[in-house]
């Protein structure tokens, strides 16, 4: 199985284990056409209740998938800037990062139905078995809150001009 196909997987488990009850949006991006353009591969907004205070204090949620070393390792995709960041990634490439992430990102890799994250760390899956049927993500490491330095009305506003949006 090749990175495409590793990343589409990866992308339909996050949009079905974490974000089917969220309000989210795909390739979200942000700066559009000027300096500093970056786009989040998956966003989520959870509103603090459904007033408007409620709305303007939520926060946002980015997720970064990352198929296989060299994607991780290339420039793009590196988007940490909401209140919390999270990879989502196989576990055999969570297992040669792991001590060089930021200390305040999380992190979601897709585990076997039969096993639990720890026999998952100690004998990776390879990349390349992973089934959108046979496995499912669970948080590896918790993100932890940062301040980010986009309003919530733009953040918001990219939400909605992102070509999916389930809000």
């Amino acid at each position: 199985m090749g990175r495409k196909e590793t990343t589409k997987i990866l992308g339909n488990m996050l949009i079905r284990d974490i974000l089917r009850k969220k309000h989210w949006s795909n390739e979200v991006t942000f700066n559009w056409g000027r300096k500093g353009e970056c786009r989040i591969d998956f966003l989520s907004f959870a509103p603090v209740n459904q007033t408007t205070s409620g709305i303007e204090h939520g926060s946002f949620t980015a997720y970064e998938v990352k198929s296989c070393m060299a994607d991780y390792k290339s420039k793009n995709g590196h988007n940490l800037i909401m209140d919390k960041n999270y990879y989502v990634m196989p576990m055999e490439l969570y297992k040669q990062i792991v001590n060089e992430l930021p200390h305040n990102v999380g992190v979601y890799c897709p585990i076997p139905i039969n096993r639990d994250k720890y026999e998952e760390f100690e004998e990776p899956t390879k990349a390349g078995n992973l089934t959108e049927g046979g496995f499912y993500l669970v948080c590896m490491r918790n993100a932890h809150p940062k301040d980010r330095e986009i309003s919530n009305s733009v953040a918001l506003f990219c939400m909605l001009r992102s070509g999916y949006t389930n809000i």
